[in-house]
């Protein structure tokens, strides 16, 4: 029952809302009706007005005609924007991309200046070291020019045999250049141990002079000339200052190169050396025929 009696209330209240919203015989309802028809009929009016066209079909199409229209450049505005969009994006990446190419570009640029500046503080030094072996070039090109000159006049005064040289050389031989100047050192040092040994035998062969003497008086006895007439094998080599010992001579250069001092100084005491050596033997030899006993005896000696 309670369920019925709340439908009816709202049933009641439906109707009631009806009656003050339409009216109780729908006076309401018929005015606003009317009111909009003559809403359609002044709109209506309006189109006419503005299409200028008084036909309701007529009108119709051409509602759709400028409808279509307006649907087209609608899609046509919306894909435009969608592209400036697009292009306004594009120009953004574009912008990033030339803010980092413009920072790479300063810093290449930093880079380029850094070694621009390194480059020219090394051509600066090179020219600086280039200046200074071109004139250590000059200073020793002067000093050779005054070595050769020098060497020229010791070979002229010491009288050094250059026909070797010449002959190797042909004509440029004649002048002392950088291609033989070794030639000629080799050449003035020869003569230098040549000089040097003469000057050496001469001062031992003062030193022996008396016992070459008592020597002598030994080689002309009687006995002794004897001895060498009857001994037919035997073969007596006196000493010379040519002679040396090529098997024990250990030190001869096999090329054609200039001597050191200490080179020099052992030559020439090895040479004394065998000339003492070979004076020192000759007198050990006429002793040896002095104290021969009898002619028969062979007596063969080696120097």
């Amino acid at each position: 029952m309670v369920i019925k009696s709340d439908e009816r209330l709202e049933w009641k209240q439906k109707a009631e809302n009806r009656r003050q919203k339409y009216g109780s015989t729908g006076e309401i309802a018929q005015q606003q009706r009317s009111q909009k028809i003559q809403e359609y009929e002044s709109t209506m009016n309006r189109l006419q007005l503005i299409t200028g066209k008084s036909d309701v079909e007529q009108m119709t199409r051409y509602y759709k005609r400028n409808e279509d229209d307006n649907f087209t450049m609608f899609k046509y505005v919306t894909e435009l924007n969608n592209q400036i969009e697009c292009l306004n994006d594009d120009i953004i990446n574009i912008q990033k991309t030339m803010n980092a190419y413009n920072e790479e570009q300063k810093e290449i640029e930093k880079q380029r200046i850094h070694k621009m500046n390194k480059l020219q503080a090394q051509i600066k030094s090179d020219k600086d070291e280039a200046n200074l072996y071109e004139n250590r070039a000059i200073h020793i090109h002067k000093l050779l020019n005054q070595i050769k000159t020098e060497i020229k006049q010791l070979t002229i005064k010491l009288g050094c045999d250059l026909s070797r040289i010449t002959e190797m050389l042909g004509g440029d031989g004649d002048q002392i250049t950088e291609r033989n100047l070794m030639l000629y050192l080799s050449a003035l040092e020869q003569r230098v141990d040549e000089l040097l040994s003469v000057k050496c035998y001469s001062q031992t062969k003062s030193h022996s002079d008396e016992m070459n003497q008592e020597n002598l008086k030994i080689v002309m006895a009687p006995s002794f000339i004897e001895t060498l007439r009857t001994n037919r094998d035997t073969s007596l080599t006196l000493p010379s200052l040519l002679d040396e010992d090529d098997t024990n001579d250990e030190d001869a250069p096999v090329s054609i190169r200039p001597l050191s001092q200490a080179e020099i100084i052992s030559r020439v005491t090895r040479q004394l050396q065998k000339l003492e050596t070979k004076n020192h033997l000759s007198v050990n030899t006429n002793k040896a025929y002095s104290r021969v006993p009898s002619p028969n005896r062979r007596l063969k000696v080696r120097a």
